[in-house]
This record gives C-alpha cells, sequence and structure tokens, in this order.
C-alpha cells in the first residue's frame, strides 16, 4: 500500500471495497507510532470492516483527555464508539478538504450514472461493479469528456479493471481491436458489454477471447494442445 494510503480517509473512499458505513475503526491493540492505520491492518486492508488505527497519530491533543487508561476500562464500549463515531467524521474532514475540482465532477459523474441520468440500462448494471470499479469508470469518462479520446479510455479502463487482459491492435484491421480475457466468461460478460457501450468507438470492431489465448507462431506457451482459441 502507498504511503499516502496509510490514513484515516483511504477505507471511506470508493476506491476501497467495502461501502464506509460498514467500516469500524478501533483502537490498535499494538499501535505502531509511524503509522496511522495498523501496519498489520495495511497488508489486508482491501477488504477488512474493522480498522485498526493509532488514534494519537494526528489527533493527541483531541483525544489525550478522553482516551485515558482510566476512562477506557471504566466504559470501553462507549469509548470504543466514540473512536469509530468521531474518527468516522474526521476521514470524511480530511476528504472535504483534501479534494480538487476533479475529485468533485468524478463524484457528481457517478451520482449523475446512479440517479439514471445516464440510462436507465448504465443505471442498474453499474452495480455489477465493485465501488473502487465505479470510481474508475467515472474517472475515465471525466477524462475521455476533457482530453482522453474514446479508444485510450476503453483500453484504459480494460487494464484497470481486468489487469489479466491484452489488447492487440491492428492485426487483422485497423478497424478491429483483439481482446484476450484472462477472466470466466459468464462472470464478468456483462461487464464488458457496459465497458463497451460506455468506451468503445462506433465504427470500430472487437474479438473478445476469454481464458484461452489463440495461438501465436513463435511464442510456444500460446500454443499447447487443447489450451488454444482458434483465430
Amino acid at each position: 500500500m502507498k504511503k499516502n494510503y496509510s490514513f484515516i480517509w483511504y477505507p471511506l473512499t470508493s476506491y476501497y471495497e467495502i461501502s464506509d458505513e460498514n467500516v469500524t475503526f478501533k483502537i490498535a491493540e499494538k499501535i505502531s507510532p509511524y503509522l496511522e492505520l495498523n501496519d498489520v491492518s495495511i497488508n489486508k486492508l482491501k477488504n477488512k470492516e474493522e480498522i485498526e488505527i493509532n488514534p494519537y497519530y494526528r489527533f493527541s491533543k483531541e483525544v489525550h483527555d478522553i482516551l485515558t487508561p482510566d476512562n477506557y476500562q471504566s466504559d470501553k464500549n462507549l469509548i470504543d464508539k466514540f473512536v469509530n463515531i468521531n474518527f468516522h467524521i474526521l476521514g470524511e474532514v480530511d476528504l472535504y478538504v483534501g479534494q480538487n475540482k476533479k475529485d468533485i465532477y468524478v463524484k457528481e459523474i457517478l451520482k449523475g450514472i446512479k440517479n439514471g441520468e445516464l440510462g436507465d440500462d448504465l443505471k442498474e448494471n453499474i452495480l455489477l461493479f465493485k465501488g473502487y470499479e465505479q470510481h474508475m469508470i467515472a474517472d475515465l469518462l471525466y477524462e475521455m469528456y476533457n482530453n482522453l479520446n474514446m479508444i485510450d479510455s476503453f483500453k484504459k479502463i480494460i487494464k484497470l479493471i481486468f489487469p489479466d487482459s491484452i489488447i492487440y491492435d491492428n492485426i487483422s484491421s485497423q478497424k478491429k481491436l483483439i481482446l484476450y480475457l484472462n477472466y470466466s466468461r459468464s462472470e464478468n460478460r456483462k461487464k464488458i458489454k457496459i465497458i463497451k457501450r460506455i468506451f468503445f468507438p462506433i465504427g470500430l470492431e472487437i474479438d473478445i477471447f476469454w481464458e484461452t489465448h489463440f495461438g501465436v507462431i513463435g511464442y510456444p506457451i500460446t500454443m499447447k494442445i487443447g489450451e488454444i482459441s482458434i483465430y
């Protein structure tokens, strides 16, 4: 995890797989003096609901009088609720203060998608994507509207959401792409359909190969009998 993600605001963003209302902040049993999020949590942070924190890392003055050993032992449940609620608020303040104009636009684009402003089909099917994937789609829409062409946007979103993929240009035609996805077709077909609808340029064609790559002469790994597709 990048150092910038070692703060309480990160689990509250749409990049995080757990929705923020299901995230619970708790005081770490073993506090690291160098991190706001417990270093043990960071390694498995992607899908954790319970986040261990060091409340003193940036907010020592604010919590010092409340988080005394006597107070904590006398009413642990109340203190735990205080920590969770207040660090949610502090994390949201972090996000608000740190937003730039693009962040606001991307949030509005995603809100518009979910409200059906780009069509009922997209409104319904955006839910096929995880929260951080939805944010990526909105982010790429913003980039495409401002400075990125459609084909580059399509290639970029494919690699973000399907890292184990290969896009071939101009193999058989300048108007056709070949896309190899090392993923299950049944589980991801609808996702690709939505991505194509948003980002794929009109007039281009695409052939998609799922899981099994087509054979390429000179590359033995692609020429194994029973493990190649015909193109």
